[in-house]
């Protein structure tokens, strides 16, 4: 985020901070596709709201991108292992 934004945020009353720090308590779950639609909305909207700025939207919606191969892959994985548990 860049200071100009930081700034902005926090005249607002925000803390400019587009994700709880590490070990707030508040964890996000990204464990199916699902999810990972469901935070790129929120990412969307607190862009629309000027809660986060654009540039931080789009390295958040980069990062959640990234992870759906992995979540497609991992999903395939456990459906093979399960057909050839049966077999």
């Amino acid at each position: 985020m860049t200071q100009k934004t930081a700034r902005t945020k926090a005249g607002r009353g925000g803390t400019g901070n587009p994700t709880p720090p590490a070990g707030a308590g508040r964890g996000i779950r990204l464990k199916s596709l699902d999810d990972l639609r469901l935070q790129m909305s929120k990412v969307f909207s607190d862009a629309r709201r000027g809660n986060i700025s654009v540039e931080d939207a789009k390295g958040l919606a980069w990062i959640l991108s990234q992870m759906t191969p992995v979540i497609e892959g991992t999903d395939l994985a456990k459906r093979i292992a399960e057909l050839e548990k049966r077999a």
